[in-house]
């Protein structure tokens, strides 16, 4: 499933959203440890408190709940300072481009102020926060473009497509696909009119989606004309197939699809889902981190007290010096001259080296012993 909400889809999306308007902003949630998320909580008389929550890059939707929240943000700081008890006044998409527009509306001893909020939910996704004459006042980070920039201080300019794409007429929307450079007409109508793959397969259903922009007869750039117009009047009837969510039904769908109230309803049980699976994940991982740990501490016991009791033989062959010292020197000098069979001889018959020599390993060249104080 897609990561990221499409033009298209935020254009339905946003319907769903002015349920939202006429809200009062009870609390705003932006944290340290999830900066990528910000949380709106509003509140309506006779239905109580809603969260819009935007998650970046490219997500957005209402929720019945929040998730924990901790450490706010300077920005986090600011948004309350300003917006809390203010009343939500209007949410829009800007163009047909990937950015929401907020405007609060706030009293203060009478005099009335107005700001701006945009969530942009494309590329790496932003939160900007203005005045209301675009003013930026704070932002989530600056960002730079060869024509727009980002800043503290600067004016808010809102991303611009080299074609409006709501507004299309049929002879300009021929001219764009006629003069695309794309190598198929699937991939001009994705990229040059910002409509996603998804959508230009829609498009493209029972035509062939592989011919040249170029190549394309008058009567089929008709066709797909009267078909894009239709995209933007479809009716809601948010579901999910093909592992995709959807604010309406795909003709060319190829698996069968399940059905929500609305899109909003869609993405955010979707996101659910996601989170879950991703906590399931997070939590195998951690089990295998404990038996890593367990592990690590099992073998740190082990030697631990391999430590203490080679300390302690290392002390008592000290202690046992001389005695090992001259026994060592002994058997070295009758192994000059005499085979093991003789040196066994010699231990059985000398009660000391039979106390102390407990085994003769003639393989390895090794003479066990064992001191024992008792």
């Amino acid at each position: 499933m897609k990561q990221e909400i499409s033009s298209l889809e935020l254009h339905y999306l946003v319907d769903e959203l002015k349920a939202l308007e006429n809200t009062k902003v009870d609390r705003i949630y932006h944290s340290k440890e999830s900066k990528n998320e910000l949380v709106i909580a509003l509140h309506k008389s006779g239905e109580g408190k809603r969260f819009l929550r935007a998650q970046l890059p490219g997500k957005i939707f209402i929720q019945e709940y929040k998730s924990e929240q901790q450490t706010p943000t300077g920005l986090c700081m600011m948004l309350r300072k300003y917006l809390e008890g203010a009343i939500l006044r209007e949410i829009s998409q800007a163009g047909f481009e990937r950015a929401l527009t907020l405007k609060f509306e706030t009293r203060t001893e009478g005099k009335k102020s107005s700001y701006i909020l945009i969530i942009e939910l494309f590329s790496k996704g932003n939160i900007i926060f203005c005045d209301d004459e675009h003013k930026i006042l704070n932002l989530l980070e600056e960002q730079h473009w060869k024509d727009r920039e980002l800043k503290k201080d600067s004016i808010y300019i809102y991303p611009k497509s080299k074609y409006d794409t709501l507004e299309l007429g049929e002879q300009r929307f021929i001219d764009i696909i006629k003069g695309s450079p794309k190598e198929s007409i699937v991939k001009a109508l994705a990229i040059e009119l910002n409509l996603g793959g998804i959508y230009a397969e829609e498009l493209c259903m029972d035509i062939d989606k592989s011919q040249k922009p170029g190549d394309i007869d008058e009567k089929t750039l008709s066709l797909l004309y009267k078909r894009f117009k239709d995209l933007f009047n479809r009716k809601h009837q948010a579901n999910k197939a093909d592992g995709n969510i959807l604010p309406f039904i795909l003709e060319s769908s190829k698996t069968g699809t399940i059905h929500y109230q609305s899109f909003n309803e869609a993405i955010a049980q979707n996101n659910n889902i996601e989170i879950d699976k991703a906590r399931v994940e997070r939590e195998k991982q951690i089990s295998k981190l404990r038996l890593i740990i367990d592990d690590q501490n099992s073998n740190l016991i082990d030697c631990e007290n391999n430590y203490k009791e080679n300390q302690d033989k290392a002390g008592y062959i000290y202690s046992h010096y001389r005695e090992i010292d001259e026994m060592l020197k002994t058997l070295n000098k009758i192994r000059e001259n005499h085979s093991w069979k003789d040196i066994k001889d010699k231990i059985s018959k000398d009660e000391i080296f039979k106390r102390i020599i407990k085994d003769i390993d003639e393989k390895n060249n090794q003479i066990i012993i064992e001191f024992n104080d008792k």
